[in-house]
């Protein structure tokens, strides 16, 4: 699956807070393995992995590491082909 919707539910700020600090501390090659191996996984339909891939998408963001991976406010998150 490329695709899903996140629905928000309580601490999921925190927890994804914490992913996004964890990802600040590797190198940018390191986090872009991440990107891509997150592609490589697909997405399975998880909770806990959309916050997974918003802490990741927000970091790669940040420092503007190029991914597929889009995150929309609707809560729709993706890879792009």
């Amino acid at each position: 699956m490329l695709s899903q919707i996140y629905q928000d539910r309580p601490s999921d700020a925190e927890i994804i807070e914490d992913y996004y600090q964890g990802f600040q501390k590797p190198e940018d090659e390191e986090l872009t393995q991440k990107c891509i191996v997150a592609k490589r996984q697909g997405i399975f339909g998880v909770h806990r992995q959309s916050l997974y891939l918003i802490g990741l998408f927000k970091e790669a963001k940040d420092i503007a590491i190029s991914t597929d991976l889009d995150v929309q406010r609707n809560g729709i998150i993706s890879f792009n082909n």
